[in-house]
């Protein structure tokens, strides 16, 4: 049971993101001229339909879909923080998970911001290759963030350790390292 509460992410991640990534069906994914804030509701709400729809697929009964475990999990978590600590300590904490929900999805917003996938005749999308995420060789990024700016190499081996992730000088390259470019999409 408890592994179920941290599930959604890990579950949209591997198996709706990667599936559908820099296509228009993947809320993690935003097309060109979409500003961060923009993107955000369409990403955090999205990833939640994702996980439902594909929980619903599966014929999982409601409360046992990963999404609706993530948000009761997350709602009864924080009824306790307010109980346990009371009303300051909970709205800071309200206010911390909101910060570091928003971090993470601007660092979803950067890595594929405005690559596409070519749609084929039939449909369907051409291979996950290393042009559909960005990358950021830059050294303090690698440092501070355990080589998340070796993104392609993550997308085309997804099972492939996070240690052993190369930079592809293939790949389209972010302008500035992580950490500028999360600061700059703040500031459309």
């Amino acid at each position: 049971m408890l592994k179920n509460l941290y599930m959604h992410f890990t579950y949209e991640h591997l198996y709706g993101h990667h599936r559908k990534v820099a296509t228009p069906e993947d809320p993690a994914s935003a097309q060109k001229g979409i500003s961060l804030y923009r993107s955000f509701p369409r990403t955090f709400f999205g990833s939640y339909k994702s996980v439902y729809e594909m929980e619903k697929q599966e014929k999982k009964p409601f409360f046992a879909n990963y999404a609706v475990l993530s948000v009761v999990a997350s709602i009864l978590f924080t009824m306790l923080m307010f109980k346990i600590y009371g009303t300051q300590a909970g709205v800071l904490f309200v206010i911390e998970a909101f910060g570091s929900i928003f971090y993470l999805e601007a660092i979803n917003y950067i890595e594929h911001y405005g690559l596409r996938r070519e749609k084929k005749a039939d449909g369907t999308y051409e291979k996950v290759t290393i042009k559909h995420s960005w990358n950021a060789p830059h050294r303090f990024s690698n440092y501070l963030l355990f080589k998340l700016q070796r993104h392609s190499d993550h997308h085309e081996n997804s099972l492939k350790p996070y240690q052993t992730l190369v930079s592809l000088e293939e790949s389209p390259h972010l302008p500035h390292g992580y950490t500028v470019c999360i600061f700059m999409s703040f500031f459309p």
